[in-house]
C-alpha cells in the first residue's frame, strides 16, 4: 500500500492515521430536487442513532428552533464564480461514505467540533431509516485518505425525517475519539443566519471525476453563497454536482452557516442550503460537547 506519509503519530481504535486506499466505487449521492418547498410546521426535535447498539431516541432541542424565512421566489442575478484548488488539502474537509441499500454512496462533510462533523441529512438518512456503515474521511484526496473515522452516533432532525423540509436537511456525524490536533475545527453560528444581509462565504468542496473526489476546491465569487431565503432555506445561484451534498458555506471567520441540501427546480435551477440554526448549533454544543450556548 502506498502511504500518504511515511510516519503516523496518531492512532486510535476508530481512526487509521496511515493513508489508505479507499473505495472510489462509491456512487456520488444524488442531489434532491424540489419543485416546491413545504415548510415543516412541527416542533423541531433531534433523532439520535447509536451505531454500535442500533438504539434510537428523540430529544427536544435545548432552545426553540427557528429556520423560518420569506417565501419569495429566487431571482437570477449576474456575476462571477471562481474555483481554486485547495493546496495543501484541508484536513477538516471530508468525503463521507455510507451503505444505502445495495450501493455505497458518498457526500461531503466538515469538522465542527472535537468529535463532530456536519453534513446533509439525506446523506445519512433515507427511506425511513439511517444508512449503515457511515464513515468520514477527512483530508481525502485522489483515492487516499490520511484518516478514517467510523460514526459512533448520528443526529438528524424531524423537520427532515417527517416533513422532508430541506431547511432541516442537516446532520451531525459524531465519532468516538477526539480528532487529531492538525484537523481544524470550524465553528457554528451563535444565532440563526439572517435571510437578509448574509455574510460573504466561500464553498469548500470537491471536484468529482469518475466517482473520484479530486481536487478539493474553494469556490468563491459574487454569485457564491446566500442570495436570500426561500421558505427558510438559503438559495444561491450555482447548484453543485451529485456527490457534493453537505458542502459547507464558510465565512471569512471560519463559521459554517449552512450546508448544501438540494436543487430548487426552475428556470434556471437554484441551489438551496439548510441554514445551521441557533437551536441546532446549541444542541451540538450543549448536548454533545457539554458546553454552554
Amino acid at each position: 500500500m502506498r502511504l500518504f506519509c511515511a510516519v503516523a503519530l496518531y492512532i486510535t481504535m476508530n481512526c487509521c492515521a496511515f493513508a489508505q486506499q479507499t473505495d472510489d466505487t462509491a456512487k456520488p449521492m444524488e442531489i434532491p430536487r424540489y419543485k416546491e418547498i413545504k415548510p415543516f410546521a412541527g416542533t423541531s426535535k433531534a433523532i439520535i442513532l447509536d451505531t454500535a447498539t442500533g438504539n434510537q431516541w428523540t430529544i427536544d432541542l435545548p432552545i426553540p428552533d427557528d429556520v423560518s424565512g420569506p417565501a419569495g421566489a429566487p431571482k437570477s442575478v449576474n456575476g462571477s464564480v471562481f474555483s481554486f484548488p485547495i493546496d495543501p488539502p484541508n484536513l477538516a474537509l471530508a468525503k463521507l461514505t455510507v451503505s444505502a441499500a445495495s450501493d455505497i454512496g458518498s457526500c461531503v462533510a466538515i469538522a465542527v467540533g472535537d468529535r463532530a462533523f456536519v453534513t446533509a441529512a439525506h446523506c445519512v438518512y433515507g427511506s425511513g431509516g439511517f444508512f449503515r456503515n457511515v464513515k468520514v474521511l477527512p483530508g481525502h484526496l485522489h483515492g487516499s485518505t490520511p484518516y478514517t473515522f467510523t460514526a459512533s452516533k448520528i443526529v438528524v432532525f424531524n423537520g427532515y425525517t417527517e416533513g422532508q423540509d430541506p431547511a432541516h436537511d442537516l446532520a451531525f456525524v459524531l465519532v468516538a475519539n477526539d480528532l487529531p490536533g492538525n484537523i481544524k475545527r470550524y465553528s457554528l453560528p451563535s444565532q440563526t443566519p439572517s435571510c437578509l444581509g448574509a455574510p460573504k462565504v466561500d464553498l469548500y468542496s470537491y471536484e468529482i471525476k469518475n466517482f473520484e473526489y479530486k481536487p478539493q476546491v474553494r469556490v468563491t465569487g459574487n454569485l457564491v453563497g446566500p442570495r436570500g431565503c426561500h421558505f427558510g432555506t438559503f438559495w444561491h445561484m450555482q447548484p453543485r454536482p451529485h456527490g457534493t451534498s453537505g458542502t459547507p458555506s464558510v465565512t471569512d471567520s471560519g463559521e459554517v452557516i449552512s450546508i448544501y441540501a438540494g436543487i430548487l427546480i426552475g428556470k434556471p435551477d437554484f441551489g438551496i442550503d439548510a441554514r445551521i440554526s441557533r437551536g441546532k448549533a446549541c444542541f451540538l454544543r450543549r448536548e454533545i460537547e457539554g458546553k454552554n450556548c
